[in-house]
């Protein structure tokens, strides 16, 4: 190509407007970097486009506070930085792997969920993290460090709303369990509801103190439960009772009543009895009488039929 203003414009032009020969010598030096070019270490560190770049604004740092830089100065603290980087990558990693809301507040089973997203962050940390072994050796025991106090904070606080969940859990199974005392009055119908408020319990609340504690509460309710479900059966037993002696006090009076009333029935009937005696002996001498009374008259009718033919 001869002409000059599109020269000008080299990276714009289409690389067929080129000469062959032009376009036959970049091929070949192109391949004779990418087969001989060997990427940029210091020491045995692969030197990436970002620590190259961080090494740069060391320099010009150094030189713009008139100092003099040195490579292995600004390179150590460009290590520093990557592997800094690195580790804050490597913590976000593990925060955002840590599975909150899956993770049962039990202790073992959050050791496995740590050590999982630890081996996450581990390999973000390798990833990034290019330093010499001793740098990222101490940036690597700072990152573990830091995961351990973040796992810490994460279990205490998993453990605390555990136990607040246990403490709710088992006032809500006081209340089922105290109310059933109250009201049923079969124990096999209390022992149910207890069984119904253990399955609830067991179905929200995770936690090391969940069973202990479940544990503790049961022989403390059992002996409440028991002794509210007693004082129930004997206060029904007394009302019935109560209500057995005015049954039997109202049946005394009745008794009494009755007996009044036999003993007023025999008496009018023994005054009967009396006074049907006298009528009837009164009935008797009222015919000996008018039997005695009948003799008499009938001699004397006798006479007078005897004497009439002598007139």
């Amino acid at each position: 190509m001869h002409d000059e203003r599109a020269l000008n414009h080299l990276d714009e032009l289409d690389p067929q407007q080129l000469r062959p020969e032009f376009q036959e010598g970049v091929q070949k030096l192109t391949r004779l970097l990418l087969s001989r070019g060997q990427p940029k270490r210091i020491g045995i560190v692969p030197v990436t486009g970002v620590m190259l770049a961080g090494l740069a604004e060391a320099y010009v740092l150094a030189i713009n506070q008139g100092a003099v830089p040195t490579i292995a100065t600004a390179w150590q603290g460009v290590a520093e930085a990557e592997c800094r980087r690195a580790a804050a990558a490597a913590e976000d990693t593990y925060r955002l792997e840590f599975n909150l809301e899956g993770t049962p507040a039990e202790p073992e089973v959050l050791l496995l969920e740590h050590l999982r997203c630890l081996n996450a962050a581990k390999a973000t940390f390798r990833s990034i993290a290019v330093a010499e072994p001793r740098v990222r050796a101490a940036a690597k025991a700072a990152l573990l460090e830091a995961l351990q106090q973040r796992f810490t904070l994460i279990k205490e606080a998993a453990l605390a709303r555990a136990s607040a969940q246990v403490d709710s859990a088992l006032l809500l199974a006081a209340q089922q369990i105290s109310t059933a005392a109250r009201l049923h009055s079969s124990w096999a119908d209390v022992q149910a509801e207890v069984s119904r408020a253990i399955a609830a319990y067991d179905s929200t609340t995770t936690g090391p103190t969940k069973w202990p504690r479940l544990t503790v509460f049961l022989q403390q309710q059992y002996g409440h439960m028991v002794a509210e479900f007693m004082q129930k059966i004997e206060a029904s037993a007394e009302k019935r009772i109560n209500e057995a002696r005015m049954a039997a006090r109202e049946a005394e009076v009745n008794l009494k009543r009755a007996e009044s009333k036999i003993k007023s029935v025999e008496i009018k009937v023994k005054d009967l009895t009396t006074a049907e005696d006298q009528l009837k002996r009164e009935l008797e001498q009222e015919k000996h009488r008018r039997s005695s009374s009948g003799g008499s008259l009938g001699g004397c009718f006798g006479c007078g039929a005897h004497t009439e033919p002598h007139m």
